[in-house]
């Protein structure tokens, strides 16, 4: 009585229809973690491109560099003053030099921070004597304007102008800040933030190309420029593979001349 069983030919010929099953769902397996791969990286890039774009723009169109907003730049890099409230005085400057703002009329990403943050007050003692004043912040504190409204009293180092500071006057909150392009310990180039706080530069959008940002500044003229007081429009060149943008900004209050 013979035993059931499988020949030497069957063997083979199922060893040889696994290997080609095999190879099939490999390739099968391969070919979708590379696409699987390619779409991850191409929404890694968006995002950051989608990040960038939002980002950098709104910090520099606040520039106005003929007012000395830009400290300075290149290709890769740029520090300048970064508007972070707008407000407006109630009253006028009190004594030790106390400026009230309405705080009906705060607006911004934050409250005034005096560890990082300096103004902008705007001063006009005729029409040919106006312009911006810089102002230290030393203390903030709650109180009420003149008429009795809430307030943020703003305890300030004021060099000049005191006495031209009017209630209705404008005052910009800033801090300098230093946007750049860095390798990360990660290895990964990222566009991180650098201000005045303890920590070092942030990440901010990433991860980029090694050229991940390419910063070209242009005069009213359209012309190149290497003269941060000259500066009326700014192109960002964003490179997150496989994904590139190309934005400009326009910085506000720029002479055409």
């Amino acid at each position: 009585m013979s035993r059931p069983g499988f020949s030497l030919v069957e063997l083979v010929i199922a060893l040889v229809l696994l290997g080609l099953v095999s190879s099939v769902v490999y390739r099968l397996v391969a070919h979708n973690t590379r696409v699987y791969r390619t779409a991850t990286q191409r929404i890694d890039g968006r995002q950051s491109l989608r990040a960038a774009a939002t980002i950098l723009p709104a910090e520099l169109r606040e520039l106005d560099a003929t007012e000395g907003d830009i400290h300075a730049m290149s290709s890769s890099e740029i520090t300048f003053r970064a508007t972070r409230q707008l407000a407006f005085l109630c009253d006028w400057p009190r004594p030790g030099t106390v400026l009230a703002v309405r705080e009906r009329l705060l607006f911004g990403t934050r409250d005034f921070n005096p560890d990082t943050d300096s103004l902008l007050v705007y001063y006009a003692v005729n029409d040919t004597d106006e312009g911006w004043v810089a102002a230290r912040l030393r203390a903030v504190a709650a109180g009420t304007c003149a008429d009795g409204e809430p307030a943020r009293l703003l305890t300030v180092a004021l060099p000049s102008a005191a006495g031209a500071l009017a209630p209705g006057a404008p005052v910009r909150g800033f801090e300098v800040v230093t946007y750049r392009l860095y390798k990360g310990g990660d290895g990964q180039w990222q566009i991180g933030l650098l201000d005045g706080r303890a920590g070092g530069v942030q990440p901010v959008v990433g991860p980029v190309a090694p050229n991940g940002i390419e910063l070209l500044y242009r005069d009213s003229a359209g012309a190149f420029t290497a003269s941060p007081s000259r500066v009326a429009t700014i192109e960002i060149r964003l490179r997150a593979p496989p994904e590139s943008a190309a934005i400009v900004v326009a910085l506000r209050n720029n002479r055409r001349s």
